[in-house]
């Protein structure tokens, strides 16, 4: 057994493995912080039991937010009176279910089903026990039984260890802290949600209506039988998406010269940007990568489930392939590179992809059915260029979130694994 650093001490934790711990902390078990409280359901047969006053939680209701603030069911003064009761800032975690191990923190007086199981903390801070079984969650989940559903009884459940300072005064700044960081990821994401709503407003309003137009004609912007109108400017045209942009322009032949291939699958995009690139050899290139990508193409899912996953490229390296999963879109015209984009992520052109669909299996569309799609079209290259510019502004807003959203959460995963060990202390 090593010694341990000066002001450590080596302490027994899970599964009798020794690990070191700050002098001043204890290894303590769940059940010896405060009272567990399994939850229960009311008797669905009984409707006055189920109402709009008292939020009674279950899995499906623990997502990723740290606080519960709303359930899907609610239960009556009657209903609750029966539950079993927890108070505000108790740690809710599944124990049941797929969903084992998933965790939050109660916003006020509540109760949950008996496939959650709740810590009400007397002798500790209970933001700590939250953040220090979510960097553990991983425990929970391998102690629970291999089977077709998990499960974590309650007498389990309280064995578990974890890491915790004698003084709730540095438990209550180290839980701060992270709390601190969660409350800027929160604030980003509804700022993010608040712009995405934003840009979904204004891409039906600039891309169907323009900027200022005052007299309007109805179009169709399908073939299809039953499609409806819209409202265009009367000054705009209605043209085949083909019209503007090349479809699927190039593909790899027995002359392209690169050894290797960067390659662009479905899992690759994520919020519309391509996240990460596999790299192959030439002669060792997936037997779907054909279609070759420049910068400014626009790449479209045309396979079901993966219908919504669109990309517009902006790597300028020559290598670059993708799956036949997509449809490459190569806008004719530079002043059409953002408005093309953002017009696939409409509504029209979703709801006209999906209609005509074909196959049962693996429902897809082609290349040649996307180029048929009709797009409303200003004959003006300077409008054409500003709607595109507006856009593409909502869209570097939306993106600075969300790299904000993923430094913060890595900043998180850091402070814990260093906070909530003790190998970085805090002064009190």
């Amino acid at each position: 057994m090593s010694y341990p650093r000066s002001g450590y001490k080596l302490a027994k934790f899970l599964f009798g493995k020794y690990e070191e711990i700050p002098e001043d902390w204890n290894i303590s078990r769940i059940d010896e912080l405060g009272k567990l409280v399994t939850g229960n359901t009311p008797s669905t047969s009984i409707d006055e039991y189920y109402g709009d006053e008292f939020l009674w939680a279950s899995p499906t209701d623990i997502k990723n937010q740290k606080y519960i603030v709303n359930t899907t069911s609610k239960l009556s003064k009657l209903g609750f009176e029966i539950s079993r009761k927890i108070p505000k800032d108790s740690v809710l975690v599944v124990c049941i279910g797929s969903t084992i191990g998933k965790m939050a923190m109660a916003s006020k007086e509540m109760s949950t089903n008996q496939q959650i199981n709740t810590i009400v903390c007397k002798k500790c801070n209970p933001e700590f026990v939250y953040y220090q079984l979510l960097k553990n969650n991983a425990i929970i989940k391998n102690m629970s039984n291999q089977v077709a559903v998990p499960i974590l009884n309650k007498k389990d459940f309280g064995r578990i260890k974890i890491k915790i300072p004698k003084k709730i005064q540095e438990q209550e700044k180290i839980a701060s802290i992270i709390s601190n960081i969660d409350l800027l990821i929160q604030q980003n994401d509804q700022l993010m949600n608040t712009t995405k709503q934003l840009k979904v407003g204004l891409i039906q309003q600039l891309l169907i209506k323009g900027i200022g137009y005052t007299e309007f004609k109805k179009e169709k912007l399908s073939k299809l039988p039953q499609s409806r109108y819209y409202e265009i400017p009367e000054i705009w045209e209605v043209k085949p998406l083909k019209k503007l942009v090349k479809i699927n322009p190039e593909n790899i032949t027995e002359e392209y010269t690169y050894e290797k291939i960067l390659y662009v699958d479905i899992g690759a995009i994520e919020d519309f940007r391509i996240k990460q690139f596999e790299e192959f050899k030439i002669d060792e290139r997936p037997s779907r990568a054909q279609r070759i990508i420049k910068k400014d193409d626009i790449i479209v899912s045309t396979v079901r489930p993966y219908l919504k996953a669109f990309a517009k490229i902006d790597s300028n390296k020559e290598n670059l392939v993708c799956s036949t999963g997509f449809t490459v879109l190569r806008p004719k015209s530079n002043s059409d590179i953002d408005l093309i984009f953002n017009y696939v992520l409409s509504h029209p052109f979703e709801t006209e992809l999906i209609r005509k669909m074909e196959g049962m299996a693996y429902p897809a569309v082609t290349g040649k059915i996307i180029g048929e799609c009709l797009v409303p079209y200003s004959t003006n290259e300077i409008e054409r260029k500003k709607i595109g510019e507006i856009l593409s502004n909502i869209e570097k807003r939306i993106q600075g979130f969300q790299d904000r959203i993923h430094d913060l959460e890595t900043m998180k995963k850091g402070l814990m694994q260093k906070l909530l060990t003790g190998e970085i202390r805090v002064k009190v």
